[in-house]
Protein backbone atom coordinates (compact mmCIF):
# COMPACT_ATOMS: atom_id res chain seq x y z
CA UNK A 1 0.00 0.00 0.00
CA UNK A 2 2.42 2.40 0.98
CA UNK A 3 4.44 1.88 -2.55
CA UNK A 4 1.72 2.44 -4.39
CA UNK A 5 1.06 5.80 -2.33
CA UNK A 6 4.30 7.06 -2.97
CA UNK A 7 4.18 5.77 -6.66
CA UNK A 8 0.74 7.68 -7.33
CA UNK A 9 2.45 10.84 -5.14
CA UNK A 10 4.82 11.09 -7.81
CA UNK A 11 2.64 11.00 -10.52
CA UNK A 12 0.60 13.83 -9.01
CA UNK A 13 3.17 15.86 -8.77
CA UNK A 14 4.65 15.17 -12.11
CA UNK A 15 1.06 16.58 -13.37
CA UNK A 16 1.72 20.04 -11.34
CA UNK A 17 4.76 20.02 -13.31
CA UNK A 18 3.30 19.77 -16.54
CA UNK A 19 0.53 22.16 -15.99
CA UNK A 20 0.56 25.54 -16.33
CA UNK A 21 1.34 27.68 -13.21
CA UNK A 22 -2.42 29.12 -13.21
CA UNK A 23 -4.11 26.16 -13.58
CA UNK A 24 -5.14 22.91 -11.17
CA UNK A 25 -4.42 19.07 -11.32
CA UNK A 26 -7.40 17.36 -11.55
CA UNK A 27 -7.60 13.63 -10.91
CA UNK A 28 -10.89 11.27 -11.03
CA UNK A 29 -10.36 8.86 -8.59
CA UNK A 30 -13.47 5.60 -9.01
CA UNK A 31 -14.31 2.40 -7.60
CA UNK A 32 -17.06 0.40 -6.55
CA UNK A 33 -17.82 0.65 -2.75
CA UNK A 34 -15.56 -0.81 -0.73
CA UNK A 35 -12.38 -0.53 -2.94
CA UNK A 36 -10.35 1.89 -0.71
CA UNK A 37 -10.56 4.99 -2.96
CA UNK A 38 -11.48 6.96 0.35
CA UNK A 39 -8.45 5.75 2.37
CA UNK A 40 -6.18 5.83 -1.09
CA UNK A 41 -7.20 9.34 -1.76
CA UNK A 42 -6.88 11.21 1.64
CA UNK A 43 -3.04 9.14 2.20
CA UNK A 44 -1.93 10.41 -1.38
CA UNK A 45 -3.07 13.99 -0.59
CA UNK A 46 -1.30 13.88 2.69
CA UNK A 47 1.52 12.72 1.06
CA UNK A 48 1.28 15.66 -1.69
CA UNK A 49 0.74 18.11 1.30
CA UNK A 50 3.92 16.48 3.56
CA UNK A 51 6.46 17.11 0.61
CA UNK A 52 5.38 20.71 -0.27
CA UNK A 53 5.08 21.34 3.66
CA UNK A 54 1.77 23.15 2.99
CA UNK A 55 -2.20 22.10 2.08
CA UNK A 56 -1.61 22.29 -1.68
CA UNK A 57 -3.64 19.35 -2.40
CA UNK A 58 -7.55 18.52 -0.96
CA UNK A 59 -10.10 15.65 -1.63
CA UNK A 60 -13.34 16.51 -3.21
CA UNK A 61 -15.39 13.42 -3.16
CA UNK A 62 -18.96 13.10 -4.67
CA UNK A 63 -20.93 12.62 -1.58
CA UNK A 64 -21.82 16.17 -1.36
CA UNK A 65 -24.16 15.53 -4.03
CA UNK A 66 -26.68 13.17 -2.42
CA UNK A 67 -29.70 14.18 -2.70
CA UNK A 68 -31.22 15.28 0.53
CA UNK A 69 -33.83 13.58 1.93
CA UNK A 70 -36.68 16.27 1.40
CA UNK A 71 -35.54 15.83 -2.44
CA UNK A 72 -35.43 12.15 -2.10
CA UNK A 73 -39.36 12.49 -0.69
CA UNK A 74 -40.60 14.13 -3.57
CA UNK A 75 -39.21 11.81 -6.20
CA UNK A 76 -41.77 9.92 -8.22
CA UNK A 77 -41.11 6.50 -6.17
CA UNK A 78 -40.01 7.71 -2.99
CA UNK A 79 -39.95 4.23 -1.55
CA UNK A 80 -37.06 3.21 -3.90
CA UNK A 81 -35.28 6.53 -3.94
CA UNK A 82 -34.58 6.08 0.12
CA UNK A 83 -34.03 2.11 -0.91
CA UNK A 84 -31.65 2.75 -2.76
CA UNK A 85 -30.12 5.74 -1.69
CA UNK A 86 -25.95 5.79 -3.38
CA UNK A 87 -27.25 4.59 -6.62
CA UNK A 88 -26.32 7.19 -9.05
CA UNK A 89 -29.85 8.08 -9.64
CA UNK A 90 -29.94 9.60 -6.00
CA UNK A 91 -27.10 11.95 -6.58
CA UNK A 92 -26.84 16.17 -8.25
CA UNK A 93 -24.35 15.36 -11.11
CA UNK A 94 -24.67 18.13 -12.17
CA UNK A 95 -24.23 20.35 -9.39
CA UNK A 96 -21.30 18.48 -8.99
CA UNK A 97 -19.70 18.99 -12.44
CA UNK A 98 -20.94 22.94 -12.31
CA UNK A 99 -18.49 22.58 -8.86
CA UNK A 100 -15.61 20.60 -11.14
CA UNK A 101 -15.93 23.52 -13.99
CA UNK A 102 -15.29 25.98 -11.42
CA UNK A 103 -12.03 24.11 -10.78
CA UNK A 104 -11.15 23.89 -13.78
CA UNK A 105 -10.82 27.77 -14.13
CA UNK A 106 -7.25 29.28 -14.27
CA UNK A 107 -6.40 30.79 -11.36
CA UNK A 108 -5.56 34.23 -10.72
CA UNK A 109 -5.50 37.14 -7.95
CA UNK A 110 -8.90 38.34 -8.53
CA UNK A 111 -9.60 34.37 -7.50
CA UNK A 112 -11.82 33.33 -4.14
CA UNK A 113 -12.00 30.27 -2.12
CA UNK A 114 -14.81 28.06 -3.81
CA UNK A 115 -16.55 25.93 -1.49
CA UNK A 116 -18.11 22.55 -1.65
CA UNK A 117 -20.69 20.61 0.11
CA UNK A 118 -19.91 17.34 2.03
CA UNK A 119 -21.88 15.08 4.00
CA UNK A 120 -23.16 15.32 7.36
CA UNK A 121 -23.56 10.86 8.15
CA UNK A 122 -24.70 12.51 12.05
CA UNK A 123 -27.26 14.66 9.74
CA UNK A 124 -27.77 11.52 6.85
CA UNK A 125 -27.46 14.85 4.58
CA UNK A 126 -25.19 17.05 2.67
CA UNK A 127 -23.58 19.83 4.37
CA UNK A 128 -23.32 23.19 1.85
CA UNK A 129 -20.33 25.03 2.19
CA UNK A 130 -18.50 22.34 4.58
CA UNK A 131 -15.45 22.56 2.33
CA UNK A 132 -13.59 24.92 0.75
CA UNK A 133 -10.98 24.99 -1.86
CA UNK A 134 -8.66 27.66 -1.91
CA UNK A 135 -6.68 29.25 -4.97
CA UNK A 136 -3.16 27.81 -3.08
CA UNK A 137 -5.30 23.75 -3.66
CA UNK A 138 -3.56 23.36 -6.80
CA UNK A 139 -3.96 19.19 -7.01
CA UNK A 140 -7.74 18.16 -6.64
CA UNK A 141 -8.63 14.20 -6.44
CA UNK A 142 -12.15 14.20 -7.51
CA UNK A 143 -13.12 10.58 -5.49
CA UNK A 144 -16.50 8.71 -5.82
CA UNK A 145 -18.20 6.02 -6.90
CA UNK A 146 -19.39 7.34 -10.43
CA UNK A 147 -16.83 10.03 -11.36
CA UNK A 148 -15.83 8.10 -14.40
CA UNK A 149 -19.51 6.91 -15.02
CA UNK A 150 -20.65 7.35 -19.39
CA UNK A 151 -23.98 8.61 -17.68
CA UNK A 152 -25.09 12.30 -18.50
CA UNK A 153 -23.01 14.65 -16.64
CA UNK A 154 -20.93 12.01 -14.87
CA UNK A 155 -19.25 11.46 -18.26
CA UNK A 156 -18.18 14.90 -18.80
CA UNK A 157 -16.11 14.37 -15.24
CA UNK A 158 -13.64 12.40 -17.57
CA UNK A 159 -13.08 14.97 -20.52
CA UNK A 160 -12.10 17.07 -17.60
CA UNK A 161 -9.69 15.89 -15.37
CA UNK A 162 -6.06 15.34 -15.83
CA UNK A 163 -6.10 11.37 -15.36
CA UNK A 164 -8.52 8.96 -14.81
CA UNK A 165 -7.70 6.54 -12.02
CA UNK A 166 -9.79 3.49 -10.88
CA UNK A 167 -9.21 1.39 -8.08
CA UNK A 168 -9.72 -2.51 -9.03
CA UNK A 169 -10.81 -4.61 -5.58
CA UNK A 170 -11.92 -8.12 -5.79
CA UNK A 171 -16.14 -8.28 -5.17
CA UNK A 172 -15.46 -10.42 -1.99
CA UNK A 173 -13.18 -8.44 -0.10
CA UNK A 174 -15.65 -5.34 -0.99
CA UNK A 175 -18.06 -7.13 0.28
CA UNK A 176 -16.80 -7.85 3.36
CA UNK A 177 -15.49 -4.21 3.70
CA UNK A 178 -18.91 -2.88 3.55
CA UNK A 179 -20.87 -5.03 5.74
CA UNK A 180 -18.31 -4.41 8.36
CA UNK A 181 -18.37 -0.84 7.83
CA UNK A 182 -22.28 -0.40 7.62
CA UNK A 183 -22.16 -1.90 11.11
CA UNK A 184 -19.24 0.15 12.78
CA UNK A 185 -21.16 3.50 11.65
CA UNK A 186 -24.52 2.25 12.50
CA UNK A 187 -25.64 2.43 9.18
CA UNK A 188 -27.13 -1.14 10.06
CA UNK A 189 -28.16 -2.15 13.17
CA UNK A 190 -27.56 -6.08 12.99
CA UNK A 191 -25.23 -8.12 10.80
CA UNK A 192 -28.25 -9.55 9.05
CA UNK A 193 -29.17 -5.72 7.46
CA UNK A 194 -26.01 -5.30 6.75
CA UNK A 195 -25.46 -8.11 4.36
CA UNK A 196 -29.13 -6.92 3.30
CA UNK A 197 -28.16 -3.16 2.49
CA UNK A 198 -24.99 -4.64 0.87
CA UNK A 199 -25.86 -7.24 -1.37
CA UNK A 200 -29.15 -5.31 -2.61
CA UNK A 201 -27.40 -1.66 -2.83
CA UNK A 202 -23.91 -1.54 -2.52
CA UNK A 203 -23.24 -4.21 -4.72
CA UNK A 204 -25.65 -3.99 -7.50
CA UNK A 205 -23.98 -0.26 -7.69
CA UNK A 206 -20.81 -2.22 -8.24
CA UNK A 207 -22.26 -4.48 -10.97
CA UNK A 208 -23.42 -1.04 -12.66
CA UNK A 209 -19.88 0.85 -11.84
CA UNK A 210 -18.09 -1.79 -13.57
CA UNK A 211 -20.47 -2.29 -16.79
CA UNK A 212 -20.64 1.55 -17.34
CA UNK A 213 -17.65 3.42 -16.90
CA UNK A 214 -15.09 5.28 -18.95
CA UNK A 215 -11.71 3.03 -19.23
CA UNK A 216 -9.45 5.15 -16.73
CA UNK A 217 -5.91 6.10 -17.40
CA UNK A 218 -4.68 3.88 -14.67
CA UNK A 219 -5.73 1.07 -12.52
CA UNK A 220 -4.48 0.30 -9.11
CA UNK A 221 -5.29 -2.92 -7.28
CA UNK A 222 -6.78 -2.35 -3.89
CA UNK A 223 -4.84 -3.20 -0.75
CA UNK A 224 -6.83 -5.54 1.41
CA UNK A 225 -6.03 -3.37 4.81
CA UNK A 226 -7.38 -0.10 2.96
CA UNK A 227 -11.52 0.95 3.49
CA UNK A 228 -13.49 3.10 1.42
Amino acid sequence: MEQTEIELTERAIKLLRDKPSNQRVLIGLAGSPGSGKSTMSSNVTDRINKKFGEEISIVLDQDGYHYTREELSKFPDPELAFKRRGAPFTFNPKGFLDLIHELQKPITTESKDILAPSFNHKKKDPEPNSRRITPQHRIIIIEGNYVLLRDEYWKEISKIVDEKWKIKVDPINARRRIIKRHLEAGISASEEEAIERCDNNDMVNAVYISENSVEPDLIIDSIDEIQG
